[in-house]
């Protein structure tokens, strides 16, 4: 259905499902937040009484065209109908004239309400000096990785995996969100992509060194990045620019060869490069930084952070890792709803100002 949808929805006029509503039943409470392309609004509904979060996406004319991005999010999140993926419950279009006949058209998305994601909580934690257990951890992963792996089940890449666009409900439901990077991709080697995806810290080696030639490993290694994250309130890799961040991924993960990566030897980017040699410590860098750092969970991040994605684990791989099988999920969510409770994480209360890090350098998405 989504290789329909990808083949057939070039505008947002051409869509005809039920998701599209021919009145609009929302009423305004607060703006959320704004981008380049619109604005997040909360808004109940006059149809149950419920609140959303409601994405007005505006374009002035029709030259103007719709953004690929909000484009593609429609596409896959009106399909998509998992749990811990967010969804769009909704869609509303209006169309407005003004004096001089110029036409503004309003696309209103509507889509789960959430407490707020984890770039600002773990800002919050950090600012606070407070620290997630290895439970909460494992509950907030294992909700992560449920949703990854129904993204990778209908051939889709995300392909921007980071913790401002991971989501957690008051309840302590955790939902994957942005889907503006996403591509509908069949499982099929060679398929040469945008080179420049994922948010810098959370980037693959193999979307640095191949320039295009990636999979839905890109997907595990980022998710990876946001699981140390989770641990220490700040992120693993914090490079200026791509060249520091393939250094200070070697320094960890050592320089591939040709027995751990043979196919990157043929790389003319990695040639060019000619990096200098680091072996491999993972497992030292992450002691030093928390010598008592869970050891189920390390083992598990030490099999995500292999240079190779052929080797990496798979999503699959890693929800039949010890560090969920061997434990009480339930019992994890239940500690991880108390840390919600606690904290009285709510939307009202944690939006603030601070600024997101986002993705600049992406002329055009394919």
């Amino acid at each position: 259905m989504i290789n329909q949808l990808n083949q057939q929805l070039e505008r947002v006029d051409d869509l005809k499902s039920g998701d599209i509503c021919t009145e609009f039943i929302f009423e305004q409470k607060a703006i959320l937040g704004s981008g380049t392309y619109g604005k997040v609004y909360k808004m109940k509904s006059k149809f149950d009484n419920q609140y959303y979060a409601v994405k007005c996406i505006k374009k002035q004319n029709e030259k103007e065209g719709f953004p690929i991005t909000s484009l593609r999010e429609i596409k896959f999140l009106t399909t998509l109908d998992q749990e811990n993926v967010i969804k769009i419950k909704q869609i509303y279009t209006r169309v407005k004239k003004n004096k001089n006949k110029i036409k503004t058209i309003k696309t209103y998305c509507a889509m789960d309400l959430m407490a707020n994601d984890f770039w600002k909580l773990l800002a919050k934690n950090e600012e606070q000096k407070f620290y997630f257990t290895t439970n909460q951890i494992r509950s907030i992963l294992y909700q992560c990785f449920k949703g990854l792996q129904y993204i990778h089940s209908q051939n889709i890449i995300h392909r921007d995996i980071k913790s401002a666009n991971i989501l957690v409900n008051e309840i302590g439901v955790v939902k994957i969100a942005d889907f503006g990077l996403a591509k509908f991709c069949p499982k099929k080697e060679g398929v040469k992509k945008t080179p420049t995806v994922v948010t810098l810290g959370y980037r693959a080696p193999e979307v640095l060194l191949t320039r295009g030639q990636y999979n839905f490993q890109i997907d595990v290694w980022s998710m990876g990045c946001f699981a140390v994250e989770l641990n220490f309130n700040r992120p693993l890799f914090k490079a200026k620019d791509e060249a520091q961040q393939i250094q200070q991924i070697f320094e960890k993960c050592g320089t591939p060869t040709a027995e751990t990566w043979p196919e990157i030897m043929k790389s003319d980017y990695f040639i060019k490069l000619n990096p200098q040699r680091y072996d491999r410590k993972f497992i030292s860098s992450i002691r030093n930084m928390k010598k008592d750092f869970d050891d189920e969970l390390l083992d598990l991040l030490d099999k995500i952070f292999v240079l190779n994605p052929n080797v990496r684990l798979t999503v699959e791989q890693v929800l039949q890792h010890p560090f969920f099988k061997n434990h009480n999920l339930n019992l994890c969510f239940e500690q991880f709803q108390e840390y919600l409770i606690k904290r009285n994480v709510n939307l009202e209360k944690v939006i603030t100002l601070i600024q997101k890090p986002v993705q600049k350098d992406i002329d055009f998405i394919i």
